[in-house]
């Protein structure tokens, strides 16, 4: 029978393996790369260790009893996860209360609730895919991604394992089928869709299962010198692989898949090594190894709610702050190992009817405050009015479905439409309602991260792929586009960026850095920054005169001006920082936050230029930073008034942003349509 009593090596790669995760989510660089570019497989070693050690006390329990106990081996998963995970929980609650805005406490309180089901797989397969979600670095809870994985095979695995065992089946094979279907599926999804293969268990599935079969395989009894050897070289070998796969494996589409298998194999080879003695089993059972590794789930638990509390508090933190960071990680790690995980594993010390006591109660203040949260609209009533009336999410502004008419009922053929990338979203409720006072089709052809330019591809700077932003697309939207003749076509995007290739700097602070992709010729990839923009100037003016030389009338929206701060985080500090509501009114009254009109010229005088160049008598146009600079303040760009934010984020703009610009809007549409009456 395999040995799967406690083994201090594993320990030591949970050690690993935890570290890692915890280094690359504090985004440690040094020069121009990450610290630990690879170290999100750390999660695939906790995989992989986990398949192992579930599965060498099933198979210990079939063969000493011929069945399974279902109700005792969920009763020791409950001990061993629940009560360490729910204490998070509710220790994070207490510190999303002060610094969450109400749409992101919204989001938490049902990211807690998918947690606290097991389904936040799910949950963040969903919720990340909509444009301007959050990055997933601001989410408190998205590490229970890997638990809800791991839950849901705890569910099946010991059913399938019985039923193997019970039909007479050989265990290895079976489970070796496993392997191979669920990482081939792996590879086929992650190409189509690499979020729902990322977060799936049917795609996970093959990393637990290659834990798993090695319960099955026997470790060598050989003791001669030639073995140990081989179990050294081997041992060096598989650590080298695992050391090399943290240190070099950046984060790419191509995970998990074929990149995968790397640190996983790398990771089972030394399990099974280890099953008997060599010098990296003594490397990895070295005592500070593996009391870390004793702590690692706790460790794993509060790292990343930390971290995100962190970055919500500082959004541009320095390496004291993440020191800080990892310390605190460690000491609540050790206390909550102290003093929550030992004692509920202790069935003397924590009694079965206590534990289910004690769970109940905690699960239902956990769903009572997420069912507050949800229905009260993140506890709005805790915070001041203009932090009351955010808007955050770029997909909840919008009207309509792309290439659909919202306002079918529209007695008139004349159709407006509105064409850009995400920053044209926030536009479409008011176009909506102005198409409707005017009898008009409104249409959305908005799609996030694309803009309106025909013959290019918007490309990954690094892995060089190509979106789904690309000349097909194009094309198609070119298509309907012809087939509405005679339409008021209003169209925009964030013009300074593609210009540029590079995000905002407002010079006070804010700096977003460069972009992550660039915009290519789809026929022939150009080399440098200068041609690229050639190209592209030279296309989006293609492009409008198309659109206007067939008669449509073409409403051009100018440059919005850029903030370079996340406006509703920067609202969300200023009140922490103020005694009381009428205090932080004072502040947001006397040093409001604006942004330099003269950085705003400089940054748009190339986008200014080009549009300024694309002539034509069916042209019209809008000027954002007429409205937004130098006219409330002197020199300044506004972002908000005493009630409500201007801005979704750092870029986008609110609905109150929008209506600024809505007596523009409509004197363009205007005069639109009285050139179409001509």
């Amino acid at each position: 029978m395999t040995n799967t009593n406690y083994r201090k090596d594993i320990d030591g790669l949970r050690t690993i393996a935890v570290s890692s995760v915890i280094l690359y989510h504090a985004q440690l660089y040094i020069g121009n790369g990450q610290l630990l570019a690879g170290g999100y497989l750390g999660v695939d070693i906790f995989f992989v260790i986990s398949g192992f050690l579930i599965t060498g006390i099933l198979k210990t329990e079939l063969e000493n009893s011929g069945s399974i106990s279902i109700l005792n081996f969920y009763n020791r998963r409950l001990r061993r996860l629940a009560p360490a995970l729910f204490f998070v929980f509710l220790c994070s609650i207490a510190v999303a209360y002060v610094l969450l805005t109400p749409e992101s406490m919204v989001d938490f309180a049902k990211s807690m609730l998918a947690s606290t089901s097991f389904v936040s797989n799910f949950y963040w397969d969903s919720t990340l895919q909509e444009y301007g979600a959050e990055s997933g670095y601001f989410k408190p809870l998205l590490h229970t991604w890997s638990l809800a994985v791991e839950e849901q095979f705890y569910i099946l695995f010991p059913l399938l394992l019985l039923g193997i065992y019970k039909l007479k089946r050989k265990p290895i094979f079976v489970i070796a089928i496993g392997i191979l279907a669920s990482f081939l599926t792996a590879i086929y999804v992650t190409a189509d869709d690499q979020s729902q293969s990322f977060y799936m268990l049917y795609t996970r599935a093959w990393e637990l299962l290659v834990g798993a079969i090695l319960v099955f395989i026997p470790a060598d009894k050989n003791l001669g010198m030639n073995v140990r050897l081989l179990r050294n070289i081997f041992g060096i070998a598989a650590l080298s692989i695992l050391v090399y796969s943290l240190l070099n494996i950046e984060y790419n589409a191509s995970h998990p898949g074929g990149i995968t298998a790397l640190p996983v194999l790398a990771t089972a080879l030394l399990i099974h090594i280890n099953k008997n003695e060599n010098w990296t089993k003594t490397l990895l059972e070295l005592k500070p190894l593996t009391l870390i590794g004793l702590i690692s789930y706790s460790l794993y638990l509060w790292h990343f709610p930390i971290f995100a509390f962190g970055l919500i508090y500082d959004a541009q933190p320095d390496y004291i702050d993440k020191a800080l960071w990892v310390l605190l990680t460690t000491l609540a790690s050790i206390i909550s190992y102290k003093y929550i995980e030992q004692p509920f594993r202790d069935k003397t010390r924590i009694t079965n009817p206590n534990l289910y006591t004690i769970t109940g109660i905690t699960v239902a203040l956990i769903l009572a405050f997420c069912a507050y949260a949800i229905l009260s609209n993140g506890i709005k009533s805790r915070l001041p009015l203009i932090i009351q009336n955010l808007e955050i999410n770029v997909i909840n502004s919008r009207a309509c479905t792309n290439n659909e008419a919202c306002n079918e009922n529209a007695p008139a053929t004349t159709k407006l439409i509105s064409i850009g990338d995400s920053h044209m979203m926030p536009f479409e409720r008011a176009l909506l309602d102005i198409a409707q006072q005017r009898s008009l089709d409104f249409i959305s052809m908005n799609e996030r991260s694309c803009e309106y330019v025909l013959g290019l591809n918007r490309v990954h700077r690094k892995t060089q792929k190509i979106s789904n932003c690309n000349n097909k697309y194009q094309q198609q939207r070119r298509n309907t586009l012809l087939s509405y003749s005679g339409s008021i076509i209003v169209i925009g995007s964030r013009l300074p960026v593609r210009l540029s290739e590079t995000g905002f700097n407002n010079k006070e602070g804010g700096n977003e850095g460069r972009k992550s992709s660039v915009m290519q010729p789809h026929k022939k990839s150009l080399r440098t920054k200068s041609e690229r923009i050639a190209a592209y100037k030279k296309s989006l003016k293609e492009s409008v005169l198309e659109l206007a030389e067939k008669g449509n009338k073409i409403i051009l929206i100018y440059p919005i001006p850029e903030v370079g701060w996340n406006v509703a985080k920067k609202l969300m500090e200023l009140y922490r920082t103020s005694e009381s509501i009428p205090k932080f009114q004072e502040k947001l009254s006397n040093t409001p936050i604006t942004t330099s009109y003269k950085v705003y010229l400089e940054r748009t005088q190339d986008a200014h230029l080009l549009l300024d160049n694309i002539q034509h008598d069916n042209i019209f146009r809008v000027y954002p930073g007429r409205v937004f600079c130098n006219s409330k303040i002197p020199n300044r760009c506004i972002t908000h008034d005493d009630k409500n934010s201007f801005y979704r984020d750092d870029d986008h703009l609110s609905g109150a942003g929008v209506d600024l610009l809505r007596p523009d809007l409509e004197t363009a549409i205007d005069n639109a349509l009285i050139r179409l009456e001509r």
